[in-house]
């Protein structure tokens, strides 16, 4: 029995910038951290023959092949043990359309599980770059490359996306002081709405001037970390919030009537700036705001918050028998 889990990732600068559409030609960066909410994946032997497979449903197939969940029939394509399987999943957040990158941190827990069920080790490069290729490849998923970095490395990141050559994760190690400020600054709440958000990312992948805008945002990296090591999160939220009417100029697909009426709600009422995370339409939203105005926030909104921390760990394995 092997149990591994990764975590979800918050978008904070530069998303749209780690598609290749755009950072093979233009380059691209984004900043991102990981928090301490999972996608857990369990592997054992089956004493029976055949791959049997929960997640939202439940399959039971005689081989990987009929499987209908295309992400863990790619990777079984790949990283098949010689032997009958029992595959579980779970998430600490609903598994689609949130936002926070499920999908890729559902990817490098299989992955990773079935590298350490096959006693095979690969750096978090190797691992990063192979959670690209299903997706991005064989499932042919129209997303970046910045989800499938940020969860298997974890942590506060810049990640680096040049025209070629390999792609840099370079740490931000604020002081402690900083990341328990940060975190107190932090309110992510759920809009209730769940989206699939490809033909947004289809639209934002075209188009020069969408480009521009892309490296615009991409720049603002390098000024969202010196908020975050000057603790100036009033300027901090002003940033994303100007992001987020960047953003919006990218497709009409990113936000909706419910999304920019809550983003304005809450700034209203005392944040300093908010944004939707991921590609838009639904998912969660991240306010940065005082501490003291989180709970006035949250009540008038009447949407879950997330609560959460920052994490450092990564995909990593949790158990193994």
């Amino acid at each position: 029995m092997i149990i591994t889990r990764s975590p979800l990732r918050v978008s904070l600068m530069g998303g749209g910038s780690d598609l290749q559409s755009h950072f093979k030609q233009h380059g691209g960066s984004v900043v991102s951290f990981t928090i301490n909410k999972y996608v857990f994946t369990s592997i054992n032997s089956k004493f029976l023959d055949g791959i049997r497979f929960a997640y939202s449903e439940t399959e039971n197939v005689s081989n990987y092949l009929e499987l209908k969940h295309n992400i863990a029939r790619e990777t079984l394509s790949i990283l098949l043990p010689d032997s009958n399987l029992e595959i579980a999943t779970i998430a600490d957040v609903p598994a689609k359309g949130t936002g926070l990158a499920s999908s890729s941190a559902f990817t490098a827990s299989f992955v990773s599980a079935l590298f350490r069920y096959k006693q095979i080790s690969v750096s978090k490069h190797q691992l990063a770059e192979l959670v690209c290729d299903i997706e991005i490849n064989r499932v042919k998923s129209p997303i970046g490359k910045q989800d499938q970095y940020a969860t298997v490395f974890g942590g506060i990141n810049k990640i680096v996306f040049p025209k070629e050559g390999d792609i840099d994760v370079k740490k931000i190690n604020i002081s402690s002081e900083a990341r328990t400020r940060f975190e107190e600054h932090l309110l992510i709440v759920h809009t209730g709405i769940d989206r699939n958000t490809n033909e947004t990312i289809f639209e934002i992948s075209k188009g020069n001037n969408k480009s521009e805008l892309l490296s615009l945002m991409s720049e603002m990296c390098d000024e969202t970390i010196k908020c975050l090591h000057s603790k100036n999160f009033v300027a901090l939220g002003k940033l994303i919030n100007y992001s987020w009417e960047l953003k919006k100029k990218l497709s009409s697909g990113v936000s909706n009537d419910k999304v920019d009426a809550a983003i304005a709600a809450g700034i209203s009422l005392g944040a300093y700036g908010g944004k939707l995370l991921g590609a838009g339409s639904g998912g969660f939203i991240l306010f940065i705001c005082p501490p003291d105005r989180k709970e006035l926030i949250v009540q008038n909104l009447a949407l879950r918050p997330l609560i959460c921390q920052i994490e450092f760990e990564g995909t990593k394995i949790v158990y193994e028998s």
